[in-house]
């Protein structure tokens, strides 16, 4: 029986993962179940998808190897290392959980757990490239999105 995640039905529904979220909880008030991988295969919460997929990526899996492992989707998979990549990013600049948990749109314990991650690779000299690159991966995309918010605008010289 081929099941689908919450992320997974979020893709096909073109909607955010929260909106999916929402939707089965006030199916629930009604008493009519969604059954999704997670509930069905009682495989707990998101984050230990994203824990497998993450690991995986620091043992120099590719995004497509990883998706077929953990059966999510490739667009799944790819969000979760470039949240990782972020994450760890922002924490180098911000030194604050919290704080980075804001900017990057995720949750607490997310961030908790990503970083976990991190500080257990940095330790271990077999990742020291994966590590170089998720830190470059995740200053590229804030480079990107500060030049974006500076694009079209004009620079003004000191009088």
């Amino acid at each position: 029986q081929a099941l689908l995640t919450q992320e997974d039905l979020a893709e096909i529904l073109d909607t955010d993962v929260r909106t999916i979220r929402r939707d089965i909880q006030a199916l629930r008030r009604k008493e009519m179940m969604v059954p999704t991988r997670g509930q069905i295969k009682d495989i707990g919460p998101g984050v230990t998808h994203r824990v497998k997929a993450i690991s995986l990526f620091l043992e120099d899996k590719e995004p497509l190897e990883i998706a077929r492992i953990i059966k999510h989707s490739l667009t799944a998979v790819e969000r979760y290392i470039d949240t990782f990549c972020r994450v760890v990013c922002c924490q180098r600049k911000f030194r604050d959980n919290l704080k980075t948990a804001l900017v990057v749109g995720a949750s607490v314990a997310t961030v908790n757990t990503y970083l976990g991650l991190h500080a257990d690779a940095c330790e271990d000299p077999a990742y020291r490239e994966r590590i170089f690159e998720i830190e470059k991966r995740g200053r590229i995309y804030y480079k990107a999105v500060d030049f974006k918010k500076n694009h079209g605008r004009i620079e003004r010289r000191p009088r």
